[in-house]
């Protein structure tokens, strides 16, 4: 038999004498009260598989390890699968007997002298298993109580059997399948044993294959523990590494050298040595399987596409069938890892590299995992080398900006566009020695947004031009709003023919827009940076028909930024802005608001920031004239009218100066939720209730009648109009 193969049950069975669970072993446990819910989902999957009726992939089942034994090695002993492999016989039991195949059973589960699957834990065990085995007076049809009864009361059964717990085990697991399975239709138990298109298999092995003894076996699992998924998966790997020339090489590093990085970092992060290794094994799986995508993402078969996002975020162990089917470790992902791990060890003690494996091993996010792959193409390529020198460190540093740049200023949420990023980086890295001679030239022509593309390729000739623009620009591609993106303040301080960008005017209007887009003054209640750009200038952003933006300062991903502040930054009022204010941001920002003079609604809300406070997500509906602030994204969530929100604030500000007119016996603002029009609720000399709308009109006011109805416009009481015209000169008030 193939050693390292991949095999059904029945595979196995045929091709062995006898399967036994050895003294080592502990009792079957997957039968017992505290395994009910691995019961439940374990079967669950099982069930899944067998009937899903165009079953892409098999369920595996990963590992089972053993050796060979008696005088002619036919019988093999199982070291580790003791619980998945006794549940695949009980199954293949149940399912025969349910179906009526008990002579298919036991042509291949039984021989001249019983089972042959056996315990050889306990005599009482391998007893129950050969009876059970060649019975065939359980009926399972028509019923959906326990079974584990009527085996109890059959006549071949020993009531000294149930004090054994790996009977008591199986008893339950077969109530269990029976409880699942009772009342599927009868093709189970062919679909179960069917070798062209099996539905379940596992990873078999034969430890002497590998050098292995039982007696090591015992000593690396705690006297019969499961090996952990990555143990399961470096068996596997070395056995492919066997017949390469640097197989045994990679091998002695696992154990040795490498092992020496990932017990560092679970040290540093408290987590488990192994997880973090495999996780590393399969992050360079995942990077190699984007590399070799030809074509869109979306254009990928189904099970490809499924591979991508399972290695995408795994820290566990993957079935090595879909490594070999995709080939995770061909000849390139083998070389890339081991100039990787080689690079990593050799700095180990240096805590600038060692975070950089640190955050690639625990970070999830596209833009994160994009720029652990930037890093380690860059590492890959340096390695060919003997020996890292200086220059390998100032084309690191210039590789990382550049890269950097790029990749926080394109949107990778999904992917569809990481996919073609990892393309693109694998491309520029090429490049990675004279990185800005090939930007200044050629340049990239995808993966990225050409914007952002185009502006690395300015900066790259600036910095060929005189390299003190790398440190100034370095600078302020640091700031935590603007991550890379410049562009637009060159754009600002470019001469009419783009040519001869003075570095001082850079320096100047950069530091300014680092102020105005810090948190300070992004994040304050004031609003100062809102309030001065209305007063220059209309600077709200459209997001769909009639919803604008104040924009909002988040900046954690480029989306947020980008459909933001970035959209405004283009915009000629922002440079007006940055040319207007000086030294002292803030108080610059303060003396615009008070110098306002542009009238209309943006006057009201450079007057009165609570408005743009009301509107949680920084959106106003905006028709002309007519402002309403949104409380949510739509008219779906609570909505104000700006000129009567402004209204009942200087209202009430009238009414503790004893300023209100005395016909004026109450009001209170009436903020509403879809198609209706919020309004302002006005009570005249105690009993005459009105209603203050404010429409693209103007002013119009309904009467509320004292007796049930619908409220009638009506013309205004003088002492309202009055009151509109002092707080709201040159309105038409209707």
């Amino acid at each position: 038999m193939k050693e390292g193969s991949t095999l059904s049950f029945i595979e196995l069975m045929n091709e062995v004498e006898v399967i036994q669970i050895p003294i080592l072993q502990r009792d079957y446990a997957q039968g017992r009260d505290e395994a009910a819910e691995v019961r439940r989902q374990f079967l669950g999957s099982i069930k899944d598989a067998l009937l899903e009726d165009n079953l892409e992939q098999p369920l595996d089942l990963d590992f089972v390890y053993g050796n060979f034994e008696g005088r002619d090695g036919s019988a093999f002993s199982v070291l580790d699968g003791q619980q998945r492999l006794t549940t695949l016989f009980l199954l293949h039991w149940y399912l025969a007997m349910k179906d009526g195949c008990l002579a298919s059973f036991q042509a291949s589960f039984v021989s001249d002298i019983g089972s042959k699957f056996t315990y050889k834990t306990r005599v009482s065990a391998a007893e129950f298993f050969n009876a059970l085995a060649i019975a065939n007076d359980v009926n399972l049809n028509g019923t959906q109580s326990a079974i584990a009864e009527q085996i109890i009361d059959k006549q071949w059964f020993f009531l000294s059997w149930k004090s054994d717990p790996t009977v008591q085990s199986c008893l339950t697991m077969l109530n269990a399948m029976h409880h699942q399975f009772s009342s599927c239709d009868d093709v189970l138990y062919e679909r179960l044993i069917n070798t062209t298109n099996p539905r379940i298999v596992f990873q078999y092995l034969n430890l002497e294959s590998f050098g292995l003894s039982d007696e090591l076996y015992i000593k690396m699992n705690a006297r019969g523990k499961p090996l952990t998924s990555f143990e399961n998966f470096k068996a596997w790997l070395c056995g492919k590494l066997d017949d390469t020339t640097t197989g045994k090489v990679i091998e002695k590093k696992i154990d040795k050298e490498w092992t020496d990085i990932f017990w560092k970092i679970s040290l540093e992060l408290d987590k488990e040595f192994d997880e973090l290794y495999l996780r590393f094994f399969n992050l360079m799986a995942f990077f190699r399987a984007c590399e070799r995508v030809e074509g869109s993402f979306v254009y990928l078969d189904k099970p490809r596409q499924i591979w991508l996002r399972k290695l995408r975020v795994a820290d566990g162990y993957l079935s090595v069938t879909d490594h070999e089917k995709f080939e995770s470790f061909d000849e390139e992902s083998i070389h890339r890892l081991e100039s990787i791990l080689d690079y990593f060890f050799v700095n180990l003690d240096n805590d600038s590299v060692f975070k950089v494996l640190t955050d690639g091993l625990t970070s999830n996010d596209y833009v994160s995992q994009s720029k652990f792959y930037a890093y380690i193409k860059f590492v890959q390529q340096a390695m060919e080398s003997e020996t890292w020198t200086k220059e390998n460190d100032e084309n690191l540093t210039r590789w990382k900006r550049v890269t950097d740049n790029l990749i926080n200023n394109h949107r990778i949420d999904e992917l569809s566009p990481f996919v073609p990023v990892i393309r693109s980086l694998s491309e520029l890295s090429t490049h990675s020695n004279d990185l800005y001679a090939f930007l200044s030239g050629s340049g990239m022509d995808s993966g990225f947004a050409s914007e952002q593309r185009e502006e690395e390729s300015l900066k790259a000739g600036l910095i060929l031009e005189d390299k003190k623009w790398e440190e100034l620009l370095t600078r302020f591609e640091c700031h935590p709003y603007l991550k890379g993106k410049v562009g637009f303040i060159l754009d600002m301080v470019a001469n009419a023919d783009g040519e001869n960008i003075s570095q001082a005017r850079f320096e100047e209007a950069a530091s300014k827009v680092s102020v105005l887009l810090s948190d300070d003054i992004l994040r304050t209640r004031d609003f100062l940076l809102e309030r001065a750009l209305l007063a220059l200038d209309d600077y709200l952003v459209n997001e769909s028909g009639y919803r604008y933006s104040f924009c909002v300062p988040n900046r954690m991903t480029y989306r947020e930024r980008s459909e933001n502040w970035f959209k405004v930054a283009k915009k000629s009022v922002f440079n007006t802005l940055v040319n207007a204010v000086e030294v002292d941001i803030e108080e610059s920002l303060k003396n615009i608001i008070a110098n306002a003079d542009c009238g209309g609604w943006r006057q009201l809300l450079i007057e009165n920031p609570e408005a743009i406070r009301y509107c949680t997500n920084r959106l106003v509906y905006k028709d002309s004239n007519l402002i309403h602030l949104l409380s949510k994204s739509s008219f779906r969530g609570y909505h104000a009218e700006l000129r009567t929100f402004v209204l009942e604030k200087i209202m009430n500000t009238m009414k503790k100066g004893g300023e209100l007119p005395e016909d004026i016996t109450g009001f209170h603002y009436v903020a509403v939720y879809g198609s209706e029009s919020p309004y302002l609720r006005v009570i005249l000399n105690k009993k005459e209730i009105y209603s203050l709308y404010y429409g693209k009109a103007g002013f119009y006011i309904n009467s509320i009648p004292e007796s049930e109805g619908e409220e009638i416009t009506v013309s205004m009481p003088m002492v309202l109009v009055d009151l509109l015209n002092k707080i709201f000169p040159n309105k038409e008030a209707k």
